[in-house]
């Protein structure tokens, strides 16, 4: 028997020897090895009687050609609502037979746990943690024991990145026809695939055919053999085109330790690719769920933007709809600058891959995910495996996912949203930002809020968590979920204490703020899960409470501060803002420590900041100042340090044109910093005077969009609609999916019409920029404080924020 230590890379189902087998992949400090579990049994549950499941012994179905019986039959007794249920656990062959077997046997029986993937189940059922330790005993290849161990990897796990550039005459390539140009593939180096052309660049290969240059490249992945393999929107472009060109050339290309082809599927709204024996780590769907989360902040999610933004370089670019006319009829220098847009392409991607590896590793092994499932996996994904591993400790049974009509009746009964107290407009000073630390999380915890907790039989009302709809919550049974949250606060605890020893700079510390980073989203996608149609813990009444448990706590708050003599400007959700002129901010932190003392378990209420000044806008243009509303999350402010921290206006939407946004973001400046109303508005006149001049470039005038459903299923012809379709007509490589930009030009009678994607558009209607675009947003700002279009278009004096 050999022992072998090393971190768990990825898990998966391979056939070996005529039988399926669960392969593990460990990266030690000497390389990668692979070892193959043939023991392991796929099974799931019935709920059936001891004469029943003696019967069923003998029972076969017609699978795949064949009559198949049932292997074993065990009994097992588990928990499902904290009471006891005896099963019994059908254990088959081939994963592929849970299903087929489930389909016979629901039909008479209630059956569980029969949809869970085989390699989840594995890791579940042997307690294992995804890119953590892990013990391996062995006898050759085959596994005969797996275990968790504490420790960090000390080792290093190599990535590599590639990218291709392919030929299109048409915009959009084909890959039946289109040939493929170049493969990069970068390391710590860069290196170029290529065929027929010449280049003066060192670290170009060029062969004598695209055939050549597929087997070539495929060879030198497995000679170079990174663990993991990177691209950007690699699962639905680079490598599903390379496959097809192989296929069309008579080749193969695999990618991955054997001769396994690639396979690429459909996994709900996503295409996957994936290798094997290798990981295949797309950044575009990881960075996709950083921005959807706020992590970080993106407008456009191109390669070229993404690197930019998070890496903070600016890659070289080429002319995308050129590249087929390079490659016919470029001079040398032409196509080395072309080679260098390529290896550029895999250098972005793999930088990126870098700056995201920790965090995605460190998801990895708070959800119990494989780093292929969860750097594709969503918040609800990653709840769910956290909570079928902390079932599998309590020995309870996992709730099945509902099934369609069941999921349709959950999606038509939505739950009563926070509360939101409403500001009226205007300019404020001195005000306190307070918010309850973790809201949803806390009051789970604190009321022990569960699927199972809820309206008990063995709680009385006096001994139970009361919420304000009358529902009550078990004080003698912890649910899981509150228990698996808890779990999660205090280790996110526990890290951020041992973060405060260490240099920022440090290796240790970058890896325990990845790991802080990801107990955060875990934690705070808990609540969304609760309430989520398609989830196993799935509760209306639960979520229900959570909301309306918020709603108490913030109204509540916000009472107290007014009996202290503090004006309430606003509320929503988890946070108060105070207004304390007449106060010291020593009254606003006893305020909130008085508070603290009345707040039931992990529920905290903290201080945010003090902001000297702040900007609230309404929601549109009143008459007077007393008719108009103000907007929910529609405020700026401005701290002592002079950070300004914006919520909801149009510098932060994508579907607004820069010099609106940046004429917007100047003018909030400009007030919060210096209080001139009369400086905003001669900065708004400039830009009306540039914009109205029809010279600004495109880039100004350009409107960022992406189709939420196939182009054909609009009723409307909206701009980006009609945009989208022109530049399809043209021939532009676009998809539903693709985030481009428009403009609204001077060609055509309605503003679909004059809409064209910025590649295609030779000017733009400074008519529509100015009345539909710039002075919206500045209005909403600047008509609070009594400024008129036309004092904006003319040249009238203003006043300054102390006349308002």
């Amino acid at each position: 028997m050999t022992t072998t230590q090393g971190l768990l890379l990825d898990v998966e189902f391979v056939m070996r020897k005529g039988q399926s087998a669960i392969r593990v992949i460990i990266k030690t400090e000497e390389g990668t090895k692979r070892f193959y579990d043939m023991d392991f049994e796929p099974y799931f549950y019935v709920d059936c009687t001891e004469e029943q499941a003696t019967k069923l012994k003998d029972f076969t179905i017609d699978y795949q050609g064949k009559k198949i019986g049932i292997k074993r039959i065990e009994h097992n007794t588990l928990v499902y609502g904290f009471k006891e249920k005896k099963l019994h656990k059908i254990v088959v062959f081939h994963p592929g037979q849970v299903p087929a077997f489930k389909t016979v046997l629901e039909k008479s029986f209630d059956c569980y746990e029969y949809n869970i993937v085989w390699t989840k189940r594995f890791i579940i059922d042997k307690q294992l943690i995804p890119s953590k330790l892990v013990q391996v005993e062995s006898e050759g290849l085959e596994l005969k024991k797996i275990t968790h161990i504490p420790g960090d990897f000390k080792g290093k796990i190599k990535t590599a990145s590639i990218d291709i550039e392919t030929y299109n005459p048409k915009g959009l390539p084909v890959p039946e026809k289109d040939p493929s140009l170049m493969i990069s593939y970068y390391d710590t180096q860069k290196r170029l695939f290529t065929y027929e052309k010449e280049f003066s660049l060192q670290n170009v290969d060029s062969f004598e055919n695209e055939k050549k240059m597929i087997e070539e490249f495929d060879s030198f992945v497995k000679f170079d053999n990174p663990d993991i393999l990177c691209t950007y929107n690699g699962d639905q472009f680079d490598l599903p085109y390379l496959q097809t060109r192989a296929k069309v050339l008579g080749t193969k290309i695999t990618l991955g330790r054997d001769h396994i082809p690639m396979r690429t599927r459909q996994a709900g709204m996503r295409v996957i690719t994936t290798l094997s024996g290798r990981i295949h780590f797309d950044v575009y769907p990881v960075v996709a769920f950083m921005n959807f989360i706020g992590a970080i902040k993106l407008q456009k999610l191109t390669l070229e933007n993404t690197y930019k933004e998070v890496i903070g370089v600016q890659k070289k670019m080429v002319e995308r709809l050129e590249i087929w006319k390079t490659w016919d009829q470029g001079t040398k220098e032409e196509l080395d600058l072309l080679a260098t847009y390529c290896m550029g392409d895999s250098e972005a991607c793999q930088a990126l891959a870098e700056y995201f590896l920790p965090q995605v590793l460190a998801l990895s092994a708070v959800t119990g995910m494989t780093f292929l499932e969860v750097s594709r996996g969503t918040a609800s994904q990653f709840v769910e495996m956290r909570l079928m591993r902390e079932a599998k400790k309590r020995n309870e049974l996992f709730p099945n996912n509902p099934g369609l009509d069941e999921t349709k009746s959950r999606m038509g009964n939505p739950i009563q949203g926070a509360y939101v107290k409403v500001p009226k407009p205007g300019v404020y000073e001195n005000i306190a930002v307070l918010d309850f630390k973790s809201l949803y999380p806390s009051i789970i915890i604190s009321y022990n809020i569960d699927p199972f907790t809820i309206n008990c039989d063995c709680c009385t009302k006096e001994e139970s968590y009361i919420s304000p709809t009358g529902d009550r919550f078990c004080k003698k049974k912890k649910g899981i979920i509150p228990e698996t949250l808890e779990k999660i606060l205090n280790e996110r605890i526990r890290v951020q204490g041992e973060m405060k020893k260490l240099d920022k700079e440090s290796r240790e510390y970058k890896l325990l703020w990845a790991e802080q980073w990801s107990l955060k989203i875990l934690m705070n996608s808990f609540y969304g899960y609760l309430v989520y149609a398609k989830a196993r813990y799935y509760s209306r009444d639960a979520g229900e409470s959570v909301t309306a448990l918020a709603r108490k706590y913030i109204q509540e708050t916000m009472q107290k501060a007014e009996e202290a003599g503090f004006e309430v400007l606003y509320g929503d959700t988890d946070s108060s803002m105070l207004l304390y002129t007449g106060h010291t901010e020593e009254d606003v932190e006893k305020f909130r420590a008085d508070v603290n003392k009345t707040l039931p378990g992990r529920m905290q209420l903290e201080l945010e900041d003090f902001y000297p000044r702040g900007i609230f806008v309404s929601k549109k243009q009143g008459d007077s100042k007393e008719e108009s509303t103000g907007a929910k999350k529609k405020y700026a402010l401005i701290d002592k340090k002079g950070v300004i921290k914006i919520r909801g206006f149009e510098l932060v939407r994508r579907d607004w044109s820069k010099i609106a946004r940046d004429t917007q973001k100047s003018v909030l400046e400009i007030l919060l910093r210096e209080g001139d109303v009369d400086k905003a508005c001669n900065l708004v006149r400039e830009k009306i005077a540039e914009l109205t001049s029809g010279k600004l470039p495109l880039s100004e005038v350009s409107i960022l969009a992406q189709l939420r459903k196939k182009a054909d299923k609009y009723d409307i012809i909206s701009p980006e609609v009609s945009a989208f379709n022109k530049a399809k007509e043209s021939g532009l490589d676009y998809s539903e999916k693709t985030v481009f930009a428009y403009v609204v030009t001077k060609a055509g009678k309605s503003i679909s019409d004059k809409a064209m994607v910025v590649e295609s558009a030779k000017d733009y209607d400074p008519d529509y920029y100015l009345n539909h675009q710039l002075l919206p947003a500045v209005m909403k700002i600047l008509g609070e404080l009594g400024v008129k279009e036309e004092d904006l278009i003319t040249n009238s004096k203003q006043k300054g924020l102390g006349d308002w």
